[in-house]
């Protein structure tokens, strides 16, 4: 018998632990965790992805971010942007013009997309996003680097239908962040 030996993210464990911090990114907007104690040598993307996709969920790697194999580890279908649960994204760069993804129905608002946006640096940077609403007691202050402005006004049209919209994930090379669609942003360049 062949024994494939695969990197931490993919055992329950650790996918467990992982999960908790992404509870905790929602619940609390703005919050940063640092996955590195999980991850070994995999990056956060592909850690978050390993506990959020299967194989009943749509996905889009409009950044082609991912290699073959572990798309193939993820066994999530890949899908239009229209029509995926998760989309991931190279967020340095801004969104592509016909960039549309799925806000959700007033019926069923929970399946808007969840965008995965992976840019450079959380935590520190020259761009400062100002985080208010459910979750935040007064505001959150957070640097950040590596994500392209059209970013925010783009999720701005996304959100203005509440209870529609998107939610993002914030991910650099080890941390995470979340920000619903609930939470208001004013960002700041310093």
């Amino acid at each position: 018998m062949i024994e494939i030996e695969l990197e931490p993210i993919w055992r329950g464990d650790i996918q467990q632990k992982i999960f908790r911090q992404l509870l905790d990114c929602f619940a609390l907007p703005g919050t940063i965790a640092d996955l590195s104690n999980f991850l070994d040598d995999s990056p956060a993307l592909l850690g978050v992805l390993a506990v959020l996709l299967d194989a009943s969920v749509l996905f889009n790697d409009n950044g082609k971010l991912l290699q073959n194999r572990e798309r193939r580890l993820l066994r999530a279908k890949e899908v239009e942007i229209s029509e995926a649960n998760f989309v991931v994204v190279d967020a340095t760069n801004p969104p592509p013009a016909d960039f549309t993804p799925n806000l959700g129905t007033l019926p069923s608002p929970e399946k808007g997309a969840t965008i995965v946006l992976q840019g450079s640096t959380l935590g520190e940077g020259d761009a400062n996003l100002k985080l208010t609403g459910p979750g935040i007691p007064g505001y959150r202050s957070v640097k950040i680097s590596g994500f392209d402005s059209a970013w925010w006004l783009a999720r701005r049209e996304w959100v203005i239908d509440f209870p529609l919209g998107v939610d993002f994930l914030l991910l650099d090379r080890t941390k995470v962040m979340a920000i619903p669609r609930t939470t208001q942003i004013v960002i700041s360049n310093k």
